[in-house]
């Protein structure tokens, strides 16, 4: 049973829904399971009305350990709001229900002869940050400034678990795709956003005085 609700909003290119689908598979399953189609919105840095793809990595075979692996999981905001021209880092929330996993997150690519996928991962949207940008793979966390105002930045990432830290393939890779916004502060507005110092743990609870 397939059932889908889609809300939209053609005003402001904007559109949500689920989509679950049921299935049955043999426990030797390694696939890939994605969608494409077009087309990204038209106020994008890179990839103005391109085409979208996102794809994830499903592996049934028993994990080194004789168990059924759980992929990791994700989510965020589908648009995040940053001022323009000011240095930001973005924690990207990653987790996973297999104790030890050993978790990386990358940047979704389009090389199928390459990436884990064997499949384009992110359409028109590869590589579609400004080229400054960094990713730190461990934590998930993304450095970067937003140089144009009032234009979406979209980002496509991979998130990927593998057994230990040594193994050399991961067991599963999960897409999460989202946006940037970059605004210009209001005259007379608090210029001033507020700082994280030290270390940044993914998940973790950190306090900040504002």
């Amino acid at each position: 049973m397939i059932t889908s609700d889609c809300d939209n909003s053609t005003i402001i290119e904007s559109w949500g829904g689920e989509l679950y689908t049921p299935l049955t598979l043999p426990l030797t399953t390694d696939i890939t399971i994605g969608y494409n189609g077009s087309a990204w919105l038209n106020q994008l840095y890179k990839g103005n009305g391109s085409g979208w793809s996102i794809v994830n990595r499903l592996n049934l075979a028993p994990r080194p350990d004789g168990y059924i692996n759980s992929s990791p999981v994700t989510t965020t905001l589908p648009c995040i709001l940053y001022q323009r021209n000011v240095s930001i880092l973005h924690v990207v929330q990653m987790a996973d229900n297999d104790y030890g996993d050993y978790l990386l997150c990358r940047w979704s690519n389009s090389n199928q002869t390459y990436n884990y996928d064997k499949v384009n991962e992110c359409g028109g949207v590869c590589s579609a940050m400004p080229n400054d940008t960094l990713l730190f793979a461990s934590n998930c966390t993304l450095q970067f400034i937003l140089p144009r105002v009032n234009i979406y930045y979209a980002v496509a990432l991979q998130i990927e678990d593998y057994y230990t830290n040594s193994s050399l393939e991961p067991m599963s890779s999960v897409p999460i795709q989202f946006l940037f916004y970059a605004y210009n502060i209001p005259v007379g507005a608090c210029g001033t956003a507020p700082s994280i110092i030290g270390v940044r743990p993914n998940r973790a609870c950190i306090g900040v005085p504002v």
